[in-house]
């Protein structure tokens, strides 16, 4: 009988000691210069605290404890909140290069194996990308005034094709991608 106690007595150490490191890591900050702010619960963080309006929940916290830079734990994400003009116009416009860098995103990354603009890595790549897309743009009528017109016309293209095809699903793919000029 007293093996068997001791077998249960270790296994509820076990599963204590395993809580308490999960507590630990969960409670732990990314690193020493990170702003303070609320821990929330495990897996949830302060989503449960949010209420209709997140934006004035954070903001009320701002005010009442962390001041105007702080983070916040979203699921499992660590968010920088800025709530200030000032500490806005800091992280932009004074330490831009700082504040640049994307997000690492799990299904984006995958989905577009580290291309493209929206999720990349701040740096030279990412330079070069941006100044060829915004060239491309403008070039193509993007902050012009027959980007409009350019737009309603195939925005109504899709629409007449929307109505042309059956009730059911749509696989949209090529009509997206098609370009009338070499069809």
């Amino acid at each position: 009988m007293v093996p068997q106690l001791t077998a249960i007595f270790s296994f509820w150490n076990l599963v204590g000691l395993t809580a308490t490191l999960l507590y630990l890591y969960w409670w732990r900050r990314p690193h020493s210069k990170f702003p303070p702010g609320p821990r929330g619960f495990p897996l949830l963080g302060m989503v449960p605290f949010f209420g209709k309006a997140p934006e004035l929940a954070m903001k009320k916290w701002s005010l009442e404890k962390y001041g105007p830079v702080m983070s916040v734990r979203i699921g499992r994400d660590e968010v920088v909140v800025l709530n200030t003009f000032d500490a806005i116009n800091q992280a932009f416009v004074k330490q831009s290069a700082t504040f640049s860098d994307r997000p690492w995103v799990q299904m984006f990354c995958s989905q577009t194996k580290h291309n493209g603009l929206v999720f990349r890595k701040y740096g030279e790549t990412f330079k070069a990308q941006k100044h060829f897309a915004l060239k491309y743009l403008r070039e193509k009528g993007v902050a012009k005034r027959k980007i409009e017109h350019t737009l309603n016309q195939e925005g109504d293209r899709f629409l007449d094709f929307l109505r042309s095809v059956s009730d059911g699903p749509v696989d949209i793919k090529f009509e997206v991608g098609r370009d009338d000029k070499n069809s």
